[in-house]
């Protein structure tokens, strides 16, 4: 089992985990339980509420390769597929200057 480090400042904890997984530390944590403001409960709610959102069929063995790659990455497969759809309307849009 992987232990965290002890770090001496922030500067060194955030260089760590740029190249570092926390999964591969996750033995080492210890659950905790965190109580969240109601109004920043609301605040969410709202905020997720102005997001518009899309269905887009993919057939079954590009969902199981979405995940599978996703996996291997340590990501949700939804968050992965967004991220790449991110990246490919910024590279179109560099690539036709709109």
């Amino acid at each position: 089992m992987a232990q965290i480090p002890q770090f001496k400042s922030e500067n060194e904890e955030a260089k760590f985990w740029a190249t570092h997984n926390f999964m591969d530390y996750i033995d080492d944590t210890e659950e905790i339980e965190v109580e969240i403001a109601p109004s920043l409960v609301k605040t969410i709610k709202e905020r997720r509420e102005e997001i518009p959102s899309i269905k887009i069929k993919l057939d079954s063995d590009q969902l199981i390769t979405l995940r599978e790659i996703a996996t291997s990455k340590r990501v949700d497969y939804l968050t992965l597929f967004q991220e790449w759809i991110i990246e490919g309307v910024q590279r179109e849009k560099k690539e036709l200057r709109i």
